[in-house]
């Protein structure tokens, strides 16, 4: 077998969910071109949809799953679902998320902005995982992505507790499950995502408040200038990584988070070697 054939997907079913757009549907995209059928899964059915005609163009199988990923029974039946049309899981990308509140501790309430952050940022790679691991133990065979954010794994941020409860939560999920399931050949991993260009994050966003209203984000030329890589990435970059990670070359790599970050980890959210030459103030 050859390099590339190692890298292949022929022959695999894949399931991502928050595949309807950005990076997910490069990820749909890209597995389908290097040989997989893919159930693409979100809330918006037009979404979903419009991916899965895109994977059908490439000519793979598709399926356009609507899925609250936030709920335990609609997650088990889009595996089961996936399994009953497609035949088996090979693949799972739990990649759909959100962010959370960003408040101070003492203004953050434990119903109101930490459940829902929690519920969207950790327990979905729970349900995911839970959902398709006794099938591919089964079948003896299995990867498991889970998509978040790099800045969160080992800096935190400002007023950001929430947010980094969900993401070492997640981190540590992934690590015991690869530790368990090692020895049936299912490899669980995480996505250390950077700054990429997607809606999420140049479009705007909902507010984690009862208003709805859009939440302006930075121009993406702006938050630019403060990464080591001094630009945002291609929502299509993170995608030939999730590839790779879903082939059987990468079969020893297990309970890992792989960044993809244009250098988050190493300098944060400034050059390295930087000096601020402004004043910080507390908020």
């Amino acid at each position: 077998m050859s390099q590339l054939d190692k890298m292949s997907l022929e022959g695999k079913i894949a399931i991502v969910t928050g595949g309807g757009r950005g990076l997910g549907r490069e990820m749909s995209l890209y597995m389908a071109r290097a040989g997989a059928d893919v159930a693409v899964a979100a809330r918006t059915v037009s979404e979903i949809e419009a991916v899965a005609k895109e994977v059908r163009a490439i000519g793979r199988k598709a399926l356009a799953i609507r899925t609250d990923v936030t709920s335990p029974q609609q997650v088990q039946a889009m595996v089961d679902q996936t399994i009953a049309e497609l035949g088996h899981v090979d693949i799972m990308i739990s990649n759909a998320g959100g962010g959370g509140s960003s408040k101070p501790i003492w203004d953050t309430d434990l119903e109101k902005d930490m459940a829902p952050a929690l519920a969207l940022d950790m327990y979905t790679h729970f349900y995911c995982a839970q959902s398709v691991l006794k099938h591919m133990v089964e079948r003896q065979s299995g990867k498991i992505m889970f998509n978040g954010s790099a800045a969160f794994w080992n800096k935190g941020g400002r007023h950001g507790q929430i947010h980094s409860l969900a993401e070492g939560g997640t981190a540590n999920l992934a690590r015991s499950l690869a530790i368990t399931f090692a020895q049936d050949n299912i490899q669980v991993n995480v996505l250390g995502t950077g700054l990429f260009l997607t809606q999420y994050l140049t479009g705007g966003r909902r507010r984690g408040d009862d208003t709805g209203a859009v939440a302006p984000r930075r121009p993406a030329d702006m938050s630019a200038q403060f990464l080591a890589a001094k630009r945002r990435a291609e929502a299509w970059e993170e995608a030939p990584l999730v590839v790779f990670l879903a082939s059987d070359a990468s079969n020893y790599i297990t309970g890992q988070i792989v960044y993809i970050d244009g250098g988050i980890q190493q300098c944060g959210f400034a050059p390295m070697n930087y000096a601020p030459t402004i004043p910080l103030t507390r908020r």
